[in-house]
């Protein structure tokens, strides 16, 4: 598991080029939104780990990929949408 969030966490920086063509920027301000993430991730992981260290972990993987898949149901439904 950890492997393949490893894999999936430096994905982003692979695809810069493809990504600062489809947002018309450079690649250098794609960039941003990789380091905006890391940022985010770094200052978030030791709060939630402190606010979650209550709750069974094994209830805890089943509701995080929960609101995983709301997440992810939201977001899809909302680009369906856009395309309309």
């Amino acid at each position: 598991m950890a492997a393949f969030d490893v894999a999936l966490e430096a994905l982003p920086v692979g695809i810069l080029p493809l990504v600062a063509t489809d947002l018309d920027v450079s690649v250098s301000h794609a960039g941003l939104f990789v380091t905006g993430y890391a940022v985010t991730v770094a200052v978030v992981s030791v709060p939630l780990t402190h606010v979650t260290r209550r709750v069974p972990r094994r209830r805890l993987p089943g509701v995080l990929l929960g609101v995983l898949v709301v997440a992810r149901g939201g977001t899809a439904r909302r680009a369906v949408r856009g395309r309309e």
